[in-house]
């Protein structure tokens, strides 16, 4: 009898390894041969040898295990999903804000830091985000009047303001425009376009 209670504990510590390892579930299959000559020269011949051994004990042992088995999680509830901070976000998004073509204003730039405290503000940032994420945001024009009356106020001769919202890949030296926010002198009313 303990026999068969040891065995079926090993079985459901084996199972449960299998099947809610965070992590083994977005390795690759496969290493290509530039990455493991990278890693042996970065982390020396061991350290590669126990990646590539731990990534085909995955992908032949522990990932048709977890295709098989899986599938009563859902049903008790207790799926696990580890992504969430796996990688961090892909993009990159950045406001620019430009005067008459000058720019005076982007995120995260140590130069570049007009209107920053109101634009980083707790209860203001949400709104940012979402008018740079989005092109359909809900508060773009309360936050383009903002930036528009500010401007003015400080650049009275000023002729167009520009909030343009930039998007690239991590770690964000390449960004482009993803869409714009213009007002132009004399009316001063917003319009978006991409």
């Amino acid at each position: 009898m303990s026999n068969l209670r040891a065995g079926l504990l090993i079985f459901v510590y084996a199972l449960l390894f299998a099947v809610g390892t965070p992590g083994l579930d977005h390795m690759r299959s496969k290493m290509s041969a530039t990455e493991e000559q990278r890693l042996r020269n970065r982390a020396g011949d061991t350290v590669a040898d126990l990646t590539q051994f731990a990534v085909r004990i995955n992908k032949n042992i522990r990932a048709p295990i977890k295709r098989k088995l899986g599938g009563f999680q859902p049903v008790f509830r207790i799926r696990q999903a580890w992504n969430l901070y796996r990688d961090g976000p892909r993009n990159v998004y950045r406001l620019e804000i430009r005067v008459d073509g000058e720019p005076v204003y982007r995120s995260e730039h140590p130069e570049l830091d007009w209107l920053e405290p109101q634009l980083r503000n707790r209860r203001l940032r949400p709104v940012v985000e979402s008018t740079v994420k989005k092109f359909k945001s809900a508060n773009w024009r309360g936050l383009s009047r903002l930036v528009v009356n500010r401007a003015r106020a400080q650049w009275p001769e000023a002729q167009r303001v520009e909030l343009i919202a930039l998007k690239g890949k991590r770690p964000g030296k390449r960004l482009r425009p993803q869409h714009r926010i213009i007002a132009s002198a004399p009316e001063w009313s917003v319009e978006k376009t991409k």
